[in-house]
Protein backbone atom coordinates (compact mmCIF):
# COMPACT_ATOMS: atom_id res chain seq x y z
CA UNK A 1 0.00 0.00 0.00
CA UNK A 2 1.28 3.64 -0.95
CA UNK A 3 1.61 5.99 1.80
CA UNK A 4 -1.55 8.08 2.81
CA UNK A 5 -1.03 11.83 2.77
CA UNK A 6 -0.51 13.30 5.36
CA UNK A 7 -3.14 15.40 6.55
CA UNK A 8 -1.88 18.36 8.84
CA UNK A 9 -0.49 19.54 5.51
CA UNK A 10 -3.79 19.40 3.51
CA UNK A 11 -6.92 21.70 4.14
CA UNK A 12 -10.01 20.66 2.30
CA UNK A 13 -13.72 22.51 2.36
CA UNK A 14 -16.40 21.54 2.10
CA UNK A 15 -18.98 24.33 1.09
CA UNK A 16 -22.75 23.56 0.82
CA UNK A 17 -24.88 25.71 -0.91
CA UNK A 18 -28.61 26.29 -2.30
CA UNK A 19 -27.91 26.74 -5.62
CA UNK A 20 -29.52 29.56 -6.32
CA UNK A 21 -28.44 31.12 -3.34
CA UNK A 22 -26.54 34.50 -4.03
CA UNK A 23 -25.87 35.62 -0.89
CA UNK A 24 -22.95 32.28 -0.20
CA UNK A 25 -20.51 34.17 -2.46
CA UNK A 26 -19.35 36.80 0.32
CA UNK A 27 -18.56 33.63 2.47
CA UNK A 28 -16.82 31.84 -0.14
CA UNK A 29 -14.69 34.45 -0.62
CA UNK A 30 -14.01 34.68 3.13
CA UNK A 31 -13.40 31.10 2.92
CA UNK A 32 -10.63 31.23 0.20
CA UNK A 33 -8.94 34.38 2.18
CA UNK A 34 -8.10 32.71 5.09
CA UNK A 35 -6.90 29.70 3.43
CA UNK A 36 -3.17 28.94 2.25
CA UNK A 37 -4.69 29.98 -1.38
CA UNK A 38 -6.82 27.81 -3.35
CA UNK A 39 -5.57 25.28 -5.35
CA UNK A 40 -8.63 23.37 -6.85
CA UNK A 41 -11.80 23.79 -7.01
CA UNK A 42 -14.65 20.59 -7.05
CA UNK A 43 -18.11 21.04 -8.13
CA UNK A 44 -20.86 18.88 -8.74
CA UNK A 45 -21.41 19.98 -12.61
CA UNK A 46 -21.36 16.41 -14.17
CA UNK A 47 -18.13 15.14 -15.71
CA UNK A 48 -19.26 15.06 -19.04
CA UNK A 49 -21.42 16.66 -21.04
CA UNK A 50 -24.50 14.77 -22.81
CA UNK A 51 -26.24 15.19 -26.32
CA UNK A 52 -29.34 16.56 -26.15
CA UNK A 53 -30.35 13.16 -28.60
CA UNK A 54 -28.87 10.48 -26.61
CA UNK A 55 -30.50 12.06 -23.39
CA UNK A 56 -34.13 12.55 -24.51
CA UNK A 57 -35.06 9.27 -25.34
CA UNK A 58 -33.90 7.78 -21.94
CA UNK A 59 -35.68 10.87 -20.40
CA UNK A 60 -38.69 9.64 -22.29
CA UNK A 61 -38.50 6.19 -21.04
CA UNK A 62 -37.39 6.17 -17.70
CA UNK A 63 -38.51 9.43 -16.25
CA UNK A 64 -41.34 11.19 -17.91
CA UNK A 65 -43.04 12.72 -15.26
CA UNK A 66 -39.84 14.69 -14.17
CA UNK A 67 -40.09 16.51 -17.27
CA UNK A 68 -42.53 19.32 -16.22
CA UNK A 69 -41.49 19.66 -12.51
CA UNK A 70 -38.32 20.29 -13.66
CA UNK A 71 -38.89 22.63 -16.47
CA UNK A 72 -40.81 24.73 -13.44
CA UNK A 73 -37.77 24.29 -11.43
CA UNK A 74 -35.92 25.60 -14.12
CA UNK A 75 -38.09 28.44 -14.63
CA UNK A 76 -38.10 29.48 -11.11
CA UNK A 77 -34.65 29.71 -11.17
CA UNK A 78 -34.23 31.59 -14.20
CA UNK A 79 -36.49 34.02 -11.79
CA UNK A 80 -34.44 33.71 -8.51
CA UNK A 81 -30.85 34.25 -10.09
CA UNK A 82 -31.87 36.71 -13.13
CA UNK A 83 -30.05 34.96 -14.95
CA UNK A 84 -30.36 33.66 -18.34
CA UNK A 85 -29.91 29.89 -20.23
CA UNK A 86 -26.24 29.42 -21.17
CA UNK A 87 -24.96 26.93 -23.46
CA UNK A 88 -21.60 24.98 -22.98
CA UNK A 89 -19.16 24.27 -25.74
CA UNK A 90 -20.74 20.29 -26.40
CA UNK A 91 -24.06 22.80 -27.07
CA UNK A 92 -25.38 21.82 -23.98
CA UNK A 93 -28.46 24.16 -22.77
CA UNK A 94 -27.80 25.19 -18.98
CA UNK A 95 -28.61 27.24 -15.67
CA UNK A 96 -25.64 28.25 -14.59
CA UNK A 97 -26.02 28.38 -10.65
CA UNK A 98 -24.76 30.63 -8.23
CA UNK A 99 -22.23 27.67 -6.68
CA UNK A 100 -21.10 27.47 -10.46
CA UNK A 101 -20.22 31.12 -11.00
CA UNK A 102 -18.34 31.02 -7.33
CA UNK A 103 -16.56 27.92 -8.49
CA UNK A 104 -15.42 30.09 -11.65
CA UNK A 105 -14.40 33.00 -9.77
CA UNK A 106 -12.13 31.24 -7.02
CA UNK A 107 -10.71 29.59 -10.50
CA UNK A 108 -10.02 32.89 -12.10
CA UNK A 109 -9.05 34.58 -9.15
CA UNK A 110 -6.41 31.69 -7.58
CA UNK A 111 -5.93 30.73 -10.97
CA UNK A 112 -6.93 27.19 -9.81
CA UNK A 113 -7.79 24.46 -11.19
CA UNK A 114 -11.22 23.48 -11.88
CA UNK A 115 -12.86 20.35 -11.89
CA UNK A 116 -16.06 18.47 -12.15
CA UNK A 117 -17.06 15.69 -10.56
CA UNK A 118 -20.66 14.90 -10.76
CA UNK A 119 -22.51 12.17 -12.49
CA UNK A 120 -23.16 12.02 -16.40
CA UNK A 121 -26.97 13.10 -16.65
CA UNK A 122 -27.52 9.94 -18.72
CA UNK A 123 -25.79 7.60 -16.58
CA UNK A 124 -28.30 8.68 -13.65
CA UNK A 125 -31.17 7.84 -15.31
CA UNK A 126 -29.72 4.44 -16.87
CA UNK A 127 -29.62 3.81 -12.74
CA UNK A 128 -33.06 4.20 -12.34
CA UNK A 129 -35.04 1.21 -11.78
CA UNK A 130 -37.86 -0.22 -14.23
CA UNK A 131 -40.65 0.22 -11.57
CA UNK A 132 -39.65 3.78 -11.20
CA UNK A 133 -39.86 4.10 -14.75
CA UNK A 134 -43.38 2.86 -14.70
CA UNK A 135 -44.84 4.87 -11.76
CA UNK A 136 -43.19 7.44 -13.91
CA UNK A 137 -45.49 6.85 -16.59
CA UNK A 138 -48.15 5.88 -14.73
CA UNK A 139 -48.59 9.54 -13.58
CA UNK A 140 -48.16 10.84 -17.54
CA UNK A 141 -51.37 8.53 -18.25
CA UNK A 142 -53.44 9.58 -15.50
CA UNK A 143 -52.69 13.42 -16.83
CA UNK A 144 -53.24 12.13 -20.70
CA UNK A 145 -56.28 10.50 -19.42
CA UNK A 146 -58.04 13.53 -17.64
CA UNK A 147 -57.30 15.56 -20.79
CA UNK A 148 -58.75 13.05 -22.78
CA UNK A 149 -61.74 12.73 -21.04
CA UNK A 150 -62.18 16.86 -21.00
CA UNK A 151 -62.15 16.84 -24.29
CA UNK A 152 -64.77 13.81 -24.85
CA UNK A 153 -66.78 15.09 -22.34
CA UNK A 154 -66.57 18.98 -23.72
CA UNK A 155 -65.98 19.78 -20.11
CA UNK A 156 -62.97 22.57 -19.51
CA UNK A 157 -63.18 22.56 -16.19
CA UNK A 158 -62.51 19.06 -15.72
CA UNK A 159 -58.96 20.14 -16.13
CA UNK A 160 -58.82 21.25 -12.70
CA UNK A 161 -58.05 17.14 -11.77
CA UNK A 162 -54.86 17.77 -13.57
CA UNK A 163 -53.15 19.19 -10.06
CA UNK A 164 -53.26 15.62 -8.92
CA UNK A 165 -50.84 13.99 -11.66
CA UNK A 166 -48.83 17.75 -11.32
CA UNK A 167 -48.39 17.19 -7.26
CA UNK A 168 -47.54 13.15 -7.99
CA UNK A 169 -45.13 14.15 -10.19
CA UNK A 170 -43.39 16.52 -7.83
CA UNK A 171 -43.61 13.93 -5.22
CA UNK A 172 -41.77 12.00 -7.70
CA UNK A 173 -38.80 14.16 -8.91
CA UNK A 174 -38.27 14.70 -5.46
CA UNK A 175 -37.97 11.20 -4.15
CA UNK A 176 -36.26 10.27 -6.93
CA UNK A 177 -33.33 12.97 -6.46
CA UNK A 178 -33.60 11.78 -2.38
CA UNK A 179 -33.08 7.87 -3.75
CA UNK A 180 -30.17 8.77 -6.58
CA UNK A 181 -28.24 11.31 -3.52
CA UNK A 182 -26.15 8.42 -2.25
CA UNK A 183 -25.26 7.16 -5.81
CA UNK A 184 -23.95 10.34 -6.60
CA UNK A 185 -22.33 11.15 -2.82
CA UNK A 186 -20.02 8.20 -3.39
CA UNK A 187 -18.99 9.41 -7.49
CA UNK A 188 -18.29 12.29 -6.37
CA UNK A 189 -15.88 11.89 -3.12
CA UNK A 190 -14.43 8.87 -5.55
CA UNK A 191 -13.47 11.51 -8.28
CA UNK A 192 -12.47 14.08 -5.34
CA UNK A 193 -10.24 11.77 -4.02
CA UNK A 194 -8.78 10.36 -7.27
CA UNK A 195 -7.95 13.45 -8.74
CA UNK A 196 -6.72 14.98 -5.32
CA UNK A 197 -3.89 11.95 -4.69
CA UNK A 198 -3.24 12.51 -8.24
CA UNK A 199 -2.77 16.73 -7.78
CA UNK A 200 -1.73 17.29 -4.36
CA UNK A 201 -2.87 20.19 -3.79
CA UNK A 202 -2.75 21.88 -0.66
CA UNK A 203 -6.31 23.51 -0.45
CA UNK A 204 -8.84 22.02 -2.19
CA UNK A 205 -12.37 23.51 -2.34
CA UNK A 206 -15.28 21.32 -2.88
CA UNK A 207 -18.21 23.04 -3.60
CA UNK A 208 -21.50 21.12 -4.10
CA UNK A 209 -25.46 21.59 -3.03
CA UNK A 210 -26.23 21.85 0.78
CA UNK A 211 -28.02 18.31 1.06
CA UNK A 212 -24.66 16.83 -0.56
CA UNK A 213 -22.35 17.76 1.75
CA UNK A 214 -22.47 15.19 4.53
CA UNK A 215 -22.60 12.27 2.11
CA UNK A 216 -19.37 13.22 0.72
CA UNK A 217 -18.02 14.42 3.82
CA UNK A 218 -18.23 10.84 5.14
CA UNK A 219 -16.29 9.09 2.39
CA UNK A 220 -13.73 11.38 2.05
CA UNK A 221 -13.17 12.11 5.86
CA UNK A 222 -11.45 8.10 5.69
CA UNK A 223 -8.65 9.77 4.36
CA UNK A 224 -8.44 13.26 4.95
CA UNK A 225 -10.69 15.56 7.68
CA UNK A 226 -12.45 18.00 5.44
CA UNK A 227 -14.13 21.01 7.22
CA UNK A 228 -17.48 21.15 6.40
CA UNK A 229 -20.05 24.38 6.27
CA UNK A 230 -23.73 25.07 5.23
CA UNK A 231 -23.32 28.21 3.91
CA UNK A 232 -26.76 28.71 3.19
CA UNK A 233 -27.98 27.42 6.23
CA UNK A 234 -25.70 29.78 8.13
CA UNK A 235 -26.74 32.70 5.83
CA UNK A 236 -30.52 31.84 6.82
CA UNK A 237 -29.47 31.91 10.58
CA UNK A 238 -27.83 35.54 10.33
CA UNK A 239 -30.87 37.18 7.92
CA UNK A 240 -33.78 35.11 10.90
CA UNK A 241 -31.24 37.47 13.76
Amino acid sequence: MGSLPIVSERDVRILGVKHTDDRVHSSIQGEAEQSDGVGVVYHEWPESSHDLLDFLPWLLVKSPASIIPATLSAIISVVKMRRGVSVDSSGTAYIKSECKVATERLRDEYDADLVNVGMNRIDLLKRRSWFSALLSWGIVLLAIWIIIQTIEMGNPALLRWLIVPLILSVTYRVRTLDSVRDSRDEHMATAILQDYNERQPTTAFVIVGQKHVEGIASRVGRRFSPVCRWLSNEADLKDGD
